[in-house]
């Protein structure tokens, strides 16, 4: 007998079913302390390592999973609920949900609940993000169209439920969550909801390659903003790192364009910190 292998085209829905009995179950655990951290995006831009890495500091407590979405798809479910998502503790309290900068009410809610609470984003060459963004959803059956066939029907997939979604705080879709490869780097954009809200001093904005490539400089600096003790034997390992069989393609030249000008706004608000304002989308 064949080892049973679900269809690609029904793992997303098993995996969002999982997902929501994981949900209801958080209703048996006591409240918990709120965060006061949040690590806010973007997906696929190392917030799981960084998660992780900060896991390790032992003045860090994690939320119960990485990803609690409660801004976006489990707002409904109430403050009660999120605190339930944590550990009662002292210590400072820290979670993970890359979709918190892309959702357009994400800031507004989040700054409700905990208005004091330090903020992380880590942004990444758009371009790399939107690939990897694609081949991850490819391999879990989220999406079946080549990279560029799945571009070019970005726009008609998604525009209006965007529109819609920026309207309603309480619409999302299958689309927006998994097919926005584009949208999701247009960082300028999604960044200003957030600065709109929280003062310069409680915002950090990171390269993923800071990460990466400078560990010790970056971890110094991010301990310094959360405000705790610097370790220096903080673990780094990179998380979710996709190997692919293929090799990437020719990224088209419309692609580069989709970004240049939100990489200008970018640039006039942070100059040139990020390595790819300094080559194709400069």
């Amino acid at each position: 007998m064949k080892d049973f292998a679900l269809p690609y085209r029904y793992r997303p829905y098993l995996a969002g079913l999982i997902t929501n009995v994981r949900n209801h179950a958080f209703w048996l655990h006591q409240q918990g302390s709120l965060p006061s951290v949040l690590i806010i995006g973007a997906q696929k831009a190392g917030t799981t390592s960084l998660f992780d890495i900060l896991s390790q500091h032992p003045e860090i407590s994690t939320s119960k999973m990485k990803e609690v979405h409660f801004a976006d798809r489990n707002w409904w479910r109430g403050q009660s609920w999120y605190k339930r998502c944590f550990p009662k503790t002292p210590s400072i309290t820290m979670e993970a949900t890359p979709n918190y900068l892309f959702a357009p009410f994400a800031a507004e809610r989040m700054m409700q609940v905990v208005p004091d609470a330090r903020c992380i984003a880590i942004l990444r060459n758009p371009i790399e993000r939107a690939y990897s963004h694609y081949k991850y959803e490819y391999r879990r059956g989220g999406e079946r169209y080549s990279f560029e066939d799945a571009l070019a029907a970005e726009a008609e997939r998604t525009d209006s439920d965007w529109a819609r979604a920026e309207l309603d705080p309480e619409f999302w879709s299958f689309a927006l969550q998994h097919q926005s490869y584009m949208r999701r780097g247009l960082y300028a954009a999604h960044l200003a909801k957030w600065e709109a809200i929280l003062p310069r001093n409680r915002l950090l904005v990171i390269e993923d390659q800071d990460i990466f490539q400078m560990p010790r400089l970056t971890l110094e600096k991010i301990q310094a903003f959360i405000g705790v003790t610097q370790q220096k034997n903080l673990c780094l390992s990179h998380k979710n790192k996709g190997v692919y069989k293929t090799k990437k393609p020719q990224f088209p030249r419309t692609l580069t364009q989709y970004f240049t000008d939100d990489g200008k706004a970018l640039k006039a608000r942070y100059g040139a910190r990020f390595s790819w304002l300094l080559s194709e989308l400069a």
